[in-house]
Parts: structure tokens; sequence; C-alpha cells
């Protein structure tokens, strides 16, 4: 009996669940003849969804493919039948004037609106379908007049949100602030929602004269109620968007002085300079916070980010001023005993023993740190795995690739299926590669290029590749094992014989295959060493000798890099628009994309 309900169970879910997926694709069916237009095709399906779930949303699309397909008479008799058994559905008398309206009868439309107002109730539900109805079919005037029979329906609500969003949708940006400001001026909770509002007129409207008209908008608040704090607020945040960074500095500064309480948004002028790549403003902020003490709210996370980007400066470099680097290895010694390690601050160890090992060569002391913090109590066990996995490659850099094989193996089997698995992975099978073992490094390699994580999966496909397209022509892999000195001798940061032994290779095989690969990774150094002039050289030799080899379009990507870092963002935008253009399979057309995009609006701002 049991077996025999089992089996009724089991057949009724995979009978519900096999309706359900042929609902979502005659669903997703009918919304893409409704967006392409094809209202002949959508009107059926919907019709069909509407009245086989009930569901409204199918209901309006049906009825406006029908009106759109001059369907009047048939359009009509639904909207008559759904206010006939639902007469609480108001908002469809506005579908019904926009009928009328369709058919040319304004009058008879008019008289329908007029009866929608007539019939709305004081609550907020009902109210916010119509006003919705009125917007969809771009009815703003009768959308305002229904904000105003809602106010005199409603007396204490507020509606200012309502008819700041009609005035965006009319592009009425002036009354729209307006709105949005007089809303803040009576509630300062909605902060964050005036904010998203702003952006969302960013997203709309990018121009600079849309910028200057809200800035002005806004400075006329802060001038008007110079003591309400929350319109200075709102005015640095502004200009921490619109990337005025130092006067958005100095601005949270001063709040902050005068409220005691605006950490935080100094902290974000922090961080909007820090991925502005603006290291004044972006150590000022952080400095300014730090200076505060222990009091401050954000003391700890301002200390661990200052550092990390005093790190990743620093590590952009192959080497740097002895003085400074020992005083960003004391600060991470003093902030680290300060703060302590756990989940929070575990980063920070990882950077020194990095600062340590690849930077003064002092591996034997990165390790003491990385052994003595893996023996803190409550640790999770991903942050062990992260110390081990560091541990194992300051092993690597100081000749002992036994010993990182083992830490990076542990790390795969206490990590199973995760990203930092799929790292230890990737690295365990780039030492392979390093010690000229190609064949068991490539089988690694294949064996992660679908990680979860994209920079893995990337890596591992890049150095198959390279494996691959240069171990398979040659009776000699003597350039091969070259080449993977030259890559170790990198990872190791001692450069300039990196570049000597990939300059031993284009002088002894002057037509390898691995010439292109030569000429990446000597701009990749060269960049590290920040002669940039030569390593715009290395880069347009791929562009112009091997435009349709794989690395044609990383060439142009780092290019566009390197202009970005020189300030010629103009240039930078050409080159991210010409990977879009000629590579646009490339792994990297999201990201140039996304540079693109964001050069082309701060150029705006």
């Amino acid at each position: 009996m049991i077996r025999f309900l089992l089996i009724v169970c089991f057949s009724l879910t995979f009978l519900s669940v096999n309706a359900q997926i042929q609902v979502d694709n005659k669903s997703a069916k009918a919304n893409r003849y409704f967006h392409s237009r094809d209202y002949k095709n959508a009107a059926p399906l919907f019709k069909e969804l509407y009245y086989s779930s009930g569901i409204t949303s199918y209901f309006d699309n049906f009825v406006i493919s029908l009106i759109m397909n001059s369907q009047y008479d048939e359009a009509e008799k639904e909207l008559k039948k759904i206010l006939k058994t639902q007469p609480r559905l108001i908002q469809y008398h506005v579908l019904t004037g926009y009928l009328y309206q369709q058919k040319g009868d304004q009058e008879k439309a008019d008289s329908r609106y007029k009866v929608a107002l007539r019939k709305l109730p004081p609550r907020r539900l009902e109210f916010n379908s119509l006003l919705n109805a009125f917007i969809r079919y771009g009815l703003y005037s009768w959308a305002k007049k229904c904000i105003t029979r809602a106010e005199e329906l409603m007396p204490e609500d507020q509606f200012y949100y309502e008819r700041s969003r009609i005035y965006r949708l009319q592009r009425n940006y002036e009354k729209m602030m307006d709105e949005l400001l007089s809303w803040l001026y009576i509630d300062e909770k909605r902060i964050s929602s005036v904010r998203n509002y702003i952006n969302a007129v960013f997203y709309q409207d990018d121009k600079q004269e849309t910028k200057d008209l809200l800035r002005q908008i806004i400075s006329k608040r802060v001038q008007a109620k110079p003591t309400y704090v929350p319109f200075q607020r709102l005015m640095t945040w502004y200009n921490t968007e619109t990337s005025k960074l130092n006067l958005a500095l100095s601005q949270a500064v001063a709040l902050d002085q005068k409220t005691e309480v605006d950490d935080m948004l100094t902290l974000t002028v922090a961080r909007a300079a820090r991925k502005m790549n603006n290291k004044e403003v972006t150590l000022r902020a952080y400095k300014y916070l730090i200076n505060k003490g222990s009091k401050s709210p954000v003391y700890m996370m301002a200390n661990i980010e200052k550092l990390k980007f005093e790190f990743d400066i620093l590590s952009q470099k192959s080497t740097s001023d002895s003085t400074a680097l020992n005083n960003l290895v004391q600060s991470y010694d003093k902030t680290i005993k300060e703060l302590g390690i756990n989940r929070t601050t575990y980063e920070l160890i990882l950077n020194q023993a990095h600062l340590l090992t690849f930077f003064q060569k002092k591996p034997t002391k990165a390790v003491a740190i990385l052994e003595e913090a893996q023996t803190t109590k409550g640790l999770p066990t991903s942050v062990r795995s992260q110390i081990k996995l560091k541990l194992a490659d300051v092993c690597l850099f100081n000749n002992d690739p036994w010993q990182a094989i083992l830490y990076y193996s542990q790390v795969i089997d206490r990590q199973k299926n995760s990203p930092i698995a799929d790292e230890a992975k990737w690295k365990k099978a780039r030492l392979g590669f390093f010690t000229g073992d190609f064949e068991w490094a490539k089988a690694q390699l294949d064996a992660i290029k679908g990680s979860t994580s994209k920079f893995t999966s990337n890596d591992a496909i890049d150095l198959s590749l390279l494996i691959a397209s240069n171990t398979n022509l040659d009776t000699t892999r003597l350039p091969m094992q070259i080449f993977a000195r030259a890559e170790f001798l990198i990872y190791t940061n001692q450069l300039n014989k990196a570049l000597t032994t990939l300059d031993s290779i284009q002088s002894s095989y002057p037509y390898h295959s691995l010439t292109d690969e030569c000429h990446y990774r000597k701009a990749e150094i060269y960049t590290m060493q920040e002669q940039f002039e030569k390593a715009q050289e290395s880069l347009q030799f791929i562009i112009d000798n091997y435009p349709d080899d794989l690395l044609a379009d990383n060439a142009i990507f780092m290019q566009a890099e390197l202009y970005e870092r020189l300030n010629n963002t103009s240039k930078a935008g050409e080159l991210y628009k010409e990977i879009l253009l000629k590579y646009p399979g490339s792994l990297l057309a999201t990201d140039a994309r996304k540079r693109y995009r964001q050069l082309t609006q701060n150029k705006t701002r």
C-alpha cells in the first residue's frame, strides 16, 4: 500500500512539474511575440494563459495585443466581462479608456478615466494599481489627477515619490527634484531612496547638463536649509557619484566634525576614490578615519582597506622604495597586532606574507607568520585554507615545490568543489608547468576549465592553450622549457632575469610560435617596471604581426589599461571599443564593454 501511494505521489509530482514547464514555455513564447510587436500571435497565447491561471498580467497583455491588432470589439468585450466579475479592478477602466483613445474617441476615453478616478477607494493598493495603469499607457496628466484624488481621499499619506516619478518620465528634472527633496525634508530616512532615484536618472539620462541641473537644485536646498544635515549628506554623496572627490571629501570631513556620526559617509568617499584610483583622496580619507581612533565605528574597516589599497599599489610594481616598503610592512604588523587575526583581518596576514616573500625576499619570516596564523583559534576552515594556500605560494618561491604540492593538495582535499579548491588546483597545475611537466599540467588544467571562478577558469584555459599550441610542433621542447623558466622568474619577481630569458628565446628561435607570448610577457614586465613606452611597443608588435592570434585582444585590452593609467581615457575608450568591434567573442568583451561604458559615463560627469 505504501509503495502504491509513493508511486501515485511521484506521478502527480511529475505531472505537476511537467505542466508548469509547459506553462513557462508558453509564457516565454507569448512574451517574445509581445515584445517583438507580433500581437497577432501573442493574443491567443496570452488568452489561453489567462483563462487557465487567472493571472491579471496575462489579461493585460492579452487585451493590449487585441487593441494593437485593431481587434477593438473583442477587447471591449473582454474588458466589460472582467469589470463585471471583478469590479474592484478599477485599473481596467483606464485600459477601456485607452481602447477608446486608440479608436479615436477621446471624449469616451476621458469619460472612462473619470470613472476610474471616481471609483478610487481610500486605499494604497488600488491607488498604486490605478496610477501604474495611467503611467503604463503614457497618460501622465491623468496620473497627476490620480495623485490629486488620492491626496483628497488619504490626506495623511504622502505622495512626493509618486509625483516625482511622473516628472522623471516627462524628463522634468527640476520638478522631480523638488518633490524628492521635499520628501527628504519631512523624512530624513528617505535619503537612500532619493539616492537610488537619482542614480536611476543617471541611467536614463547621462548628459552633463542633467547632472549640473541636479547639482544646482541640491545646492540651492542646502543654502536654503543650511542646518538640515540630510541635504548636506545628499550633496556630499552627489559629488562623490559625479567624481568631484576632493570636494566630496572636504564636505564629508566637515560634516563628520559637526555631527560626529558621519564616518560612513567619509568611508564611502574613500571607497569611491579607491575605485577611481585617486591615491591622494583615498589615503587622506582613510587617514582621517584612522586618526579618529577606535571610537569610530569604521576604524577597523578603514585600517584594513587602507593597507589593502597600499598593497595593491605596491604589488603592481616590480620594485619600490625600500623605506616605503619597510613602513608598509611595519604598518601591517602593527595593525595585525592591534586588530588580531579573524575572518575579517586574515587577508592582512596574506598580504604581509606576500610583501615579505616577493619584495623583501624573506620567505622564512613569511612562513613563520603564516604558520603562527594557522594556530589561531576560531578561524573557519575556509580561512585556514587561504592561509595554507599562501604558505604553498611561499614554498614555491623558496624552491620547495614538493612542500608546495603537499599544501595545495591539502587545500583541494579540505575545500572540495569550492573556488578555493579550484584556485589550489590551478596553482598546482601551474607548478607542474614551471617544472616542465607539460602533459601533466595540461591534464590538470583541462579538468578545471569549468571552474565556478571566472578568473581561475580563464587562467586555466589560457595556460592549457599555451601548452597545446607550443608542445606539439617541435621536435625539441627546449624553447617551451626556457619560457616556463621565464614564467617562474616572473612569479618570483626576478624581472630583469625574466627579460633576459625571454630575449634568449627570441634570439635563438626567432620564428617560434612563442614569439607573441614572449612579447606579451615582456609588456607585463615593462608595465610593472613602469616602462610604459616599452610595454606599448611590445603590445603593438603583437597587434601588428599577430592580429588573428589568441593574444591580439589581450594586447589591445592591456594597451587600454595602460592608457587609463596614464590618464588618456579617450584613447583607452577607443581601444576598449575596438575589442567589442573586432573581437566580439573575446573572453574580455564583457570587461571591455563595462570599462568602455564607465569611461564614457565618467567623461560626461
